[in-house]
């Protein structure tokens, strides 16, 4: 399935460290797209009309200068993982009627309409038993034909 390209804007600045949905829903309200937000000069005006804090928007500009697409591209691919944005067809039906959806998810594997689904999240910090867990927690219950989601935050969620 192709991914739109706004999808694709979108998954690489929720990928920069530090931006994560609430993050990005404000770039995105300020920019009204994941595109014009990528592609904005991120200067004091853009940071104090987003309210992101001035450490980590200049943390996330950093990022944002040096990312390389081809790699973002690459391990998507190899890790057989799309990303799905709220926006998208394919996105959950029920997940926008929860405080703060996540905006972009990483499907691995097939999203049934009508599957059982489950969340798994936890700490970003996790330990390694923690994502030992994690991973194989979500393994056993999508060999049972459970859908994991997951708003790809580094740590449980990530394994999971």
């Amino acid at each position: 399935m192709k991914v739109e390209q706004e999808t694709m804007y979108a998954a690489a600045l929720q990928s920069l460290k530090g931006c994560g949905s609430r993050r990005l829903q404000a770039l995105l309200d300020v920019c009204r797209s994941p595109s014009q937000a990528w592609d904005a000069v991120w200067d004091e005006e853009l940071r104090r009309r987003t309210g992101i804090p001035a450490k980590i928007f200049s943390q996330l500009r950093q990022e944002r200068d040096v990312f390389d697409w081809d790699t973002f591209q690459r391990r998507l691919s190899f890790y057989g993982v799309r990303p799905v944005a709220l926006w998208d067809d394919d996105y959950p039906s029920w997940l926008p009627f929860i405080a703060q959806p996540p905006l972009v998810l990483f499907c691995q594997g097939t999203m049934e309409r009508d599957s059982s689904s489950i969340a798994i999240v936890g700490s970003r910090k996790a330990s390694p038993y923690g994502l030992n867990a994690a991973e194989t927690l979500a393994a056993e219950l999508a060999a049972q034909g459970f859908t994991i989601v997951s708003g790809g935050a580094r740590g449980i969620d990530t394994r999971a």
